[in-house]
Parts: structure tokens; C-alpha cells; sequence
């Protein structure tokens, strides 16, 4: 390009996880390749195109990460849209009022959402405190064969 800086190796599967809205995506990397700008731009996509940000599951590992996310997610909101459109605007102004209330979160935050809003279905009396379902030392093997 102009800049004389090449693109990441594996731009063209960032570019799908970003515009590609009918799929869903796991991602994983290492720290600092750039998970997290992906997935803003995921998620200010689908606000762009008219998803409600609380139907949009957004899920890191750790608090931080999490909060990160979040914060990351409402400067994103924040900004003018390119090209400016009226309906983006709008759809961004209503997100931004609810970045907080939304499924952006830890696993261990996003299933305890599942379960406390599901407690029979879990076979739950009641989520004064988080189950414990496996280790983290089990859980590779259990659900990765």
C-alpha cells in the first residue's frame, strides 16, 4: 500500500470476521494480534446494520478484557459514522445508551446470565453463588474430544 506498511498476513480473514454478519465466529490468538479491534468492528457493524446491541453475545476471558471490550465498543459508537447516515447514527446513539447492559463479558458472566435467567432449565433452586462445572484443566479435554 501507500503508507509502505503491509497488511497482517491474515487480513482477509479479519476482513470476513468483520463484514461476514450471517456467521458466527469463535476467535482465538495470541495477545496483542489484534482479536479485540476485530471484534469492535464486528460488533459496530452490526449495530450499523440495525442489530440491537443486547442481542449481540461479545465474549473474553477475563474481567479486564471484558471491560476493555466494552469501553473500546461505546468509543466506537461514539463516532460519526463514514459516510455519514442518519439511520446508522440512530441505531449507534441507541447502542451507546446500553453498552453497559450488554452481553459483552466474561464466559464465566455471559453463563451466568444464561443460568440465572434459566434456573429450572439448569436444574438450579437458585445462582446465589456460580456453579462449578469443571476445572479449567478438564474442560480442554471434555469438550475438545
Amino acid at each position: 500500500d501507500r503508507t509502505g506498511v503491509s497488511p497482517p498476513v491474515d487480513h482477509l480473514e479479519r476482513k470476513r470476521l468483520v463484514e461476514d454478519q450471517l456467521t458466527s465466529f469463535a476467535v482465538g490468538a495470541g495477545a496483542g494480534t489484534g482479536k479485540t479491534r476485530v471484534l469492535v468492528d464486528r460488533i459496530i457493524g452490526l449495530v450499523d446494520a440495525g442489530t440491537e446491541l443486547e442481542k449481540i453475545v461479545g465474549i473474553t476471558f477475563t474481567d479486564k478484557a471484558a471491560a476493555e471490550l466494552r469501553e473500546r465498543v461505546r468509543e466506537g459508537l461514539s463516532r460519526v459514522p463514514e459516510p455519514p447516515a442518519e439511520d446508522v447514527a440512530q441505531n449507534r446513539k441507541k447502542a451507546l445508551g446500553s453498552v453497559d447492559l450488554s452481553p459483552l463479558t466474561t464466559i464465566h458472566g455471559f453463563c451466568r446470565s444464561l443460568i440465572s435467567t434459566r434456573p429450572i432449565e439448569a436444574s438450579l433452586s437458585s445462582i446465589s453463588s456460580p456453579p462449578i462445572c469443571c476445572s479449567t484443566r478438564s474442560w480442554p479435554r471434555r469438550w475438545n474430544g
